[in-house]
C-alpha cells in the first residue's frame, strides 16, 4: 500500500479495528470474485482465435462482422493501384508498390515477385494484374515525347493492368 499509494487497491482495504486505535486489513469479497471472473474471461478470450471479436459478435447478437481496418486498408490499396494503372513502373516505382502492398510470406519476408503479387490480387478479389514480360517490357525509347533523352532507356518495367469485373 505504501509503494502504490496513488493507486488504491480495490480488493484489500483498511478497516478500523473495534475498540482499538488503528486499522486492520480486510478483503472486499465482491471485488475479489470480480477479479477472478475477469481473469477467467480474459484467459478464455485469449485462448480462442478471434475470441474477442466472437464475444462482441455474441453480445451484439450478430452473425457476421467486418473489421473496418481491413476494409480501409483494402480501399487504400485500391486507390493507390488505380493511380498507377497503365503506367510504366521502374525500380523506384516498383519499390513503392512493394512497400504499399507489403506482401509477406509465412516467415515474415517481404515478397517482391510479380507472380506473388498476381496471386495476392487474385486471392483478395482485386481486379489487377502486373505484366512483367521480360522481352516486351523493356524501354526501347531513346528519346521521350518532349525530345529529352530517356533516363530509363533499356531498363525493364512493370505495367499494372486493371480488369473489368462483371457481376
Amino acid at each position: 500500500m505504501e509503494k502504490y499509494r496513488k493507486q488504491p487497491n480495490r480488493i484489500v482495504y483498511d478497516r478500523p479495528v473495534n475498540n482499538e486505535v488503528g486499522y486492520d486489513k480486510a478483503i472486499n469479497d465482491l471485488m475479489f470474485f470480480k477479479e477472478i471472473y475477469d481473469k477467467q474471461f480474459f484467459e478464455q478470450v485469449v485462448s480462442e482465435e478471434n475470441g474477442y471479436m466472437n464475444y462482441i459478435k455474441m453480445k451484439l447478437q450478430q452473425d457476421t462482422y467486418t473489421i473496418l481496418d481491413d476494409t480501409y486498408e483494402k480501399a487504400d490499396i485500391t486507390d493507390y493501384l488505380d493511380t498507377i494503372v497503365g503506367k510504366r513502373l521502374y525500380k523506384e516505382e516498383q519499390a513503392e508498390l512493394i512497400k504499399k502492398v507489403d506482401l509477406r510470406d509465412g516467415r515474415g519476408r517481404q515478397q517482391k515477385d510479380v507472380e506473388q503479387f498476381n496471386i495476392y490480387f487474385q486471392k483478395n478479389s482485386l481486379p489487377y494484374n502486373i505484366n512483367n514480360d521480360s522481352k516486351m517490357n523493356k524501354d526501347r525509347r531513346r528519346r521521350l515525347d518532349n525530345g529529352d533523352a530517356n533516363p530509363n532507356y533499356n531498363k525493364r518495367y512493370w505495367i499494372l493492368a486493371k480488369h473489368i469485373v462483371f457481376d
